[in-house]
């Protein structure tokens, strides 16, 4: 349940910027720009009010085989790795969100307001999702659920990239949305659960690291495909790139798929 308030909170975040810009622009750029300033102050008000606990500070030095030591971790761990990597290729071939602005003026025909739809749209699928995960958290068939999900958000892809009907579009973004709440909700229990506590910090750093840079080079893949494509045929190439990843992790990765029961203590007792 906690994983799933944290996922919540952190995917809401991620989809809910891009969606509530789009509205914003309604009102031009000025008002972006200054809502953006205003959510950092406020951002930074929170942060100060945290209160901020003694715990002990390790003395260890800082070296490149520390560095790297979440790297070695993950790789050897071969559940971790094809959760983190399954997430990583899924959000860099499924950079579809970053051709929305084409499909809203050049394929959809929406104004401002169509366009904030479609973006308020995903964030409505994985805010659903992911609220009904915070009550009814998934605990059986972990592996096998995530591989689907990554198949369906690899679908749900190719459904926008194919539509030309606003309502169809709309449908698509939304399990677009949902299905990658699961997916992300998935991964942190496994990558939570499993990783000892002297690990979690450096494994969670270098998951973030990657699935953060994923996000940039999707959205940089999508636009020189689009380029060299067109908007369409890019989004349903990276469609089916993501339903072919899923099939592929679960090949390569046996162990991932044999993954049942998502209870932490059941994760720790097999895994740690």
């Amino acid at each position: 349940s906690a994983i799933a308030w944290s996922s919540l909170g952190s995917q809401m975040a991620r989809i809910s910027g891009p969606a509530l810009m789009s509205v914003f622009l309604y009102f031009g750029i000025d008002a972006v720009y200054g809502v953006t300033v205003l959510i950092f102050v406020i951002g930074a008000a929170f942060n100060q009010s945290i209160n901020k606990p003694m715990q002990l500070i390790s003395s260890e030095p800082v070296t490149l085989s520390l560095i790297v030591a979440g790297i070695r971790f993950i790789i050897k761990r071969k559940i971790i790795l094809g959760a983190i990597g399954l997430d990583l290729f899924a959000v860099l071939l499924g950079g579809a969100t970053a051709l929305l602005p084409i499909f809203a003026t050049d394929i959809l025909f929406v104004d401002e307001w169509g366009y904030g739809s479609l973006r308020m749209t995903i964030m409505l699928g994985s805010f659903i999702c992911m609220y009904y995960l915070t009550q009814f958290p998934i605990t059986k068939f972990g592996g096998n659920i995530l591989l689907l999900t990554v198949a369906a958000f690899g679908l749900s892809i190719i459904i926008f990239g194919l539509s030309t009907n606003y309502f169809l579009s709309l449908f698509a973004l939304f399990f677009m949305g949902a299905s990658d709440s699961i997916s992300v909700f998935i991964r942190n229990i496994l990558v939570q659960s499993i990783t000892p506590d002297n690990m979690r910090g450096r494994v969670t750093a270098v998951s973030s690291v990657f699935i953060g840079a994923s996000n940039e080079l999707g959205e940089f893949e999508s636009g020189i495909t689009a380029s060299w494509w067109g908007a369409v045929p890019a989004v349903i190439v990276g469609g089916i790139g993501t339903v072919a990843i899923s099939i592929l992790f679960a090949k390569l990765f046996p162990d991932l798929r044999k993954v049942d029961s998502l209870r932490t203590q059941d994760l720790i007792d097999r895994y740690q």
